[in-house]
């Protein structure tokens, strides 16, 4: 009897311990139950933004760090070339350039930013603008060519380049306030008519191409039907094309010689396009302290996608853009 008492017992705490190691296995997570993790903010690569006048001469190209820019306005310069004004402040593009000459209403836009503009010289009317406007020029030839450096491999006036760490370094010494891109308002884009591939033409040598990748949801720009690839092998790409009708007057003018005018304080007509659609609109700049406006057609304000804005100026919506 004494070994059945033994045996009975045995089997009872055997099977309360068995019972206790089921009540300590951790019960299936309830999905309901879960807390999410708030996902961090990300960081901006740069303490501060800066603005580059980037050279788009075909002797130019490739062109190095143009594909981190954060906001990119490419307007017409003389004789249906184009320039880049970029903005840089959430990715670091290290090296940038090559670097060109600044005009009066690239002013007119880096006004409303107030940050440091990296150029190599300008015209006559450009440099006499900078300090009315009280523009943050670095500039290669004026004030801060130690800032700057040439590339032996390109020939001038195509060979000027600049660093981050060097733009950030004079405006650090200049005491300049430390301040990122502006915050651009996110929304959905309601608009119908299609457009998987815009065409801008600047000329008959320089066409711009916008062509729509959907799956990644954004578009890959294209010089002359080829990739735009910057020197660091990069592929361009945004997902808010803006364009805007700004008509182009050349004139001659004493030492400068022919130079391009581009009235952009004002309003004139627009395309959005994001998302694979387009819609039309229009833009105002009240004066060079204000930045863009863009309103869709119903009256209602143009709201991005995240990721690149690049701003468009063409002399005619009807003549030089072609949207599919």
């Amino acid at each position: 009897m004494k070994a059945k008492g033994k045996l009975v017992a045995l089997l009872l705490l055997t099977t309360l311990v068995l019972l206790a190691g089921c009540g300590q296995q951790p019960a299936p997570p309830d999905p309901a139950n879960e807390i999410n993790e708030p996902q961090a903010e990300p960081e901006p690569e740069l303490a501060t933004a800066f603005m580059v006048m980037i050279d788009n001469h075909a002797a130019a190209r490739p062109q190095h760090g143009l594909a981190q820019a954060d906001i990119v306005y490419e307007l017409v310069c003389e004789t249906g070339i184009t320039r880049f004004l970029a903005g840089f402040y959430w990715r670091d593009p290290v090296r940038v350039g090559p670097i060109r000459s600044i005009r009066y209403y690239y002013l007119h836009v880096a006004r409303a930013y107030d940050l440091p503009l990296a150029h190599v010289g300008g015209n006559m009317d450009a440099l006499a603008l900078r300090a009315p406007l009280q523009i943050k020029s670095i500039c290669a030839i004026t004030n801060a060519g130690s800032g700057f450096f040439t590339d032996s491999q390109r020939r001038r006036p195509h060979s000027t380049y600049t660093t981050s760490e060097r733009v950030l370094e004079i405006a650090t010494k200049r005491g300049y306030a430390q301040k990122g891109l502006p915050t651009l308002p996110l929304g959905d884009f309601s608009a119908t008519e299609q457009a998987e591939q815009v065409e801008l033409s600047y000329s008959s040598k320089y066409k711009v191409q916008w062509t729509y990748q959907s799956e990644a949801g954004h578009y890959l720009r294209l010089l002359n039907g080829q990739p735009h690839l910057t020197a660091e092998a990069e592929e361009i790409v945004a997902s808010n094309i803006i364009i805007i009708e700004a008509p182009v007057k050349t004139v001659t003018v004493p030492v400068d010689g022919v130079q391009s005018e581009i009235k952009l304080l004002g309003e004139g007509k627009a395309l959005f396009v994001r998302d694979g659609r387009m819609a039309q609109g229009k833009w105002r700049k009240e004066k060079p302290e204000s930045h863009f406006q863009y309103f869709l057609a119903d009256g209602s304000e143009f709201t991005y996608a995240p990721s690149a804005v690049w701003v468009q100026q063409v002399p005619s919506l009807e003549r030089d853009v072609v949207v599919r």
